[in-house]
């Protein structure tokens, strides 16, 4: 559950991975033991890693959306997921996600 606050907070790289760990729960076997440690040493390998900055000139930034979708792309359920994810970019090239979503 620390790792799913971790994801939600400020690390949306790893929520895919501890949203699909958690979905398994119930019927945990080793490999879902392995799965989690190479999770953790990617979060503990990455610890620099963080959203990003903004920054502080007057130029007015942008916003900008991106969606993704796939047709039955999750091989045990064969369920269409389509995600998408906000994010605030100035003219630099410096940006700052808002907002990212997973649906499925």
């Amino acid at each position: 559950m620390k790792l799913l606050w971790l994801a939600r907070l400020s690390r949306p790289d790893l929520s895919f991975a501890a949203t699909s760990l958690a979905s398994h729960i119930s019927r945990w076997t080793r490999n879902h033991d392995y799965m989690l440690y190479r999770l953790l040493g990617y979060v503990k390998g990455s610890v620099s890693l963080g959203l990003g900055t903004v920054s502080g000139t007057e130029a007015i930034p942008r916003l900008n959306l991106f969606a993704d979708a796939d047709l039955a792309g999750d091989p045990l359920t064969m369920k269409s997921h389509s995600g998408h994810f906000v994010l605030i970019e100035d003219d630099e090239g410096t940006s700052f996600p808002i907002f990212g979503g997973l649906r499925s």
